[in-house]
């Protein structure tokens, strides 16, 4: 029965809705990259779901759905965090402020990711060779 409502809650969404509700779901990210990286086009983002999967799609992405647990960080949060360099932002400290203050948390992410695209962008001018 939960996953019969589940389909009919998914199934009246647009693709943004649906990814924002996978969202607060734990999956890894190989998991994420085969259901959802056919969902990422721009293009398709204000489009209702049954207009872009099949009836067969939508029940395979239902049933996946329906098997997942509730994942204490969003979960794009998680996979931002993984990229980043750790001694920046953990997992468990962006977790411990978003059990507290959510906004805190997204400002504490926006901030760490700044800081990473920092010394990228840093550490890739090292590396180029010079011209002189």
């Amino acid at each position: 029965m939960k996953k019969l409502k589940l389909l009919n809650t998914i199934s009246d969404f647009t693709v943004e809705e649906l990814l924002r509700f996978i969202n607060k779901y734990e999956m890894t990210r190989e998991e994420y990259d085969s259901h959802f990286s056919n969902l990422l086009d721009d293009g398709i983002l204000d489009s209702k779901i049954f207009n872009v999967l099949s009836f067969i799609e939508l029940c395979n992405l239902v049933d996946f759905i329906g098997n997942l647990k509730e994942s204490e960080l969003p979960i794009t949060w998680k996979f931002i965090v993984e990229d980043m360099n750790k001694g920046i932002l953990t997992l468990d400290e962006l977790k411990e402020v978003y059990l507290t203050d959510k906004i805190k948390a997204e400002s504490l992410l926006n901030k760490a990711v700044f800081i990473n695209n920092v010394i990228k962008s840093f550490r890739n001018e090292i590396k180029k060779p010079s011209t002189l």
